[in-house]
């Protein structure tokens, strides 16, 4: 039994691997690659992703620049999958539609190049349900990389990260403010309804992992605090401050950003968004 249920996984795994080697084919011909090599690796991102397998190509050709690629392969559970049936489509919008009004913004308003919002280039989604492919550009050969999540941030990434994030917020203001037809339109686009009782079982769920690994100096307060925090629905505290509606990130965190170090000299940092969830 055991081996039969192997040969089956085995199967599947070809499968997906010849559809992930079928999408980057795809995306070497629409960017003019006539007979490339395409080397694809797959990698770890140490536990901070549960959504997606991981993945960098290169692309390269006699006579062009090697071209750096990153895919993601959907393993959404079906749990997830009933909050979230458009696996990446949100994304996909995100990348084709809204950053193409936030860069026509900057560009009207004279924002200098060095200061616009930064976002990675997006080359193509495969839909195929249960089997669902994006691929975006890689900046790691860029010098790009994530933040190690066990180790503390220094105060040009915090800077960096939160100078950022108000860069959206105030392209979102400025959308609404030129376009508000087109803001409304976004808005329904890109706004994902998790059920309030299944985000409450989800965080529940994280705090009792946290519990079992915390110090156990720490374990009373630790629990104190939860029990406290987890008082306020989590919803409620998305919620505008005011009647200001904006396009937001709902999942800022480490793993959703890849920084690099701009200026040794005077510690800048550029940053941008890698995984966008509104």
């Amino acid at each position: 039994m055991s081996s039969a249920r192997s040969d089956v996984q085995l199967h599947c795994m070809m499968a997906d691997s010849q559809q992930l080697r079928d999408c980057l084919n795809k995306v070497a011909k629409e960017q003019k690659y006539v007979n490339p090599e395409i080397t694809i690796e797959e990698i770890s991102s140490g536990g901070a992703n549960y959504t997606s397998k991981l993945f960098t190509a290169v692309v390269s050709e006699a006579g062009k620049e090697d071209l750096h690629l990153f895919a993601k392969v959907a393993v959404f559970s079906e749990s997830m999958r009933v909050n979230l049936p458009n696996v990446f489509l949100l994304e996909q919008y995100t990348y084709t539609e809204l950053l193409k009004w936030y860069e026509t913004i900057e560009r009207e308003s004279g924002v200098p190049e060095e200061d616009r919002l930064i976002f990675c280039k997006f080359y193509g989604l495969d839909a195929t349900l249960y089997k669902e492919i994006m691929v975006l550009e890689n900046l790691l050969p860029q010098g790009y990389e994530p933040h190690d999540r066990f180790h503390s941030i220094d105060w040009p990434y915090a800077a960096a990260a939160v100078r950022d994030l108000a860069k959206m917020h105030a392209l979102s203001f400025a959308f609404a403010k030129k376009h508000p037809e087109e803001f409304e339109k976004a808005m329904k686009n890109i706004t994902v309804d998790w059920p309030a009782e299944i985000m409450d079982t989800m965080i529940r769920q994280s705090v009792s992992t946290a519990v079992k690994v915390v110090n156990p100096e720490h374990k009373e307060a630790f629990v104190k605090f939860m029990d406290e925090a987890l008082k306020t629905p989590y919803f409620d505290i998305l919620k505008p401050v005011n009647s200001k509606v904006a396009i937001i990130h709902k999942d800022y965190r480490g793993n959703n950003l890849l920084h690099r170090r701009r200026d040794v000299s005077v510690c800048s940092d550029d940053c941008l968004f890698v995984d966008i969830l509104s």
